[in-house]
């Protein structure tokens, strides 16, 4: 909402009083990083990322939980790995005091530190897929025994 407002604001300001609000621009897109990135976990709790669906849904139900471990799995270090660089890359913005160019000198370690917040919920989340994932694959081994099917010993203990 922030951001239409600002660049409605701009907009409208450049065109009817031939003025417009310094470094519009680059606080758009720096709220864009918080937009995209922080909707990144909240997307795949709700599993709505882009997939191969029309190969994806030809599969058996035990096989799309095999391949839904299999992709989070992959993702889960690779996101680590992003994750941690940039934690230390907005770490070294706000050592350094990085800015962005423009009018108005905007320190970039806030959009930094949204955009690793952003992915170090996304790996959260993809950490919570893999426990959840692995509890729902098919057992393969003899089944457990559990109180529902333990058989009761004769004369009734």
């Amino acid at each position: 909402m922030g951001m239409m407002l600002l660049l409605t604001s701009h907009v409208l300001l450049r065109y009817t009083l031939n003025k417009s609000i310094p470094s519009a621009y680059e606080f758009t897109e720096l709220l864009m990083i918080g937009v995209f990135f922080l909707g990144l976990a909240y997307a795949q709790a709700r599993r709505v990322h882009i997939r191969i669906g029309f190969v994806f849904s030809r599969l058996n139900s035990p096989l799309q939980r095999v391949f839904d471990l299999l992709f989070v799995a992959i993702a889960f270090p690779i996101y680590g790995v992003i994750t941690w660089q940039v934690g230390m890359d907005a770490l070294e913005a706000w050592r350094v005091g990085d800015i962005a160019m423009g009018y108005l000198k905007i320190p970039l370690w806030p959009a930094k530190a949204v955009l690793w917040f952003g992915f170090l919920l996304f790996c959260i989340r993809l950490a919570i897929d893999i426990f959840s994932s692995t509890r729902k694959l098919p057992s393969t081994g003899p089944e457990r025994l559990g109180p529902s099917n333990m058989k009761k010993p004769p004369g009734g203990l």
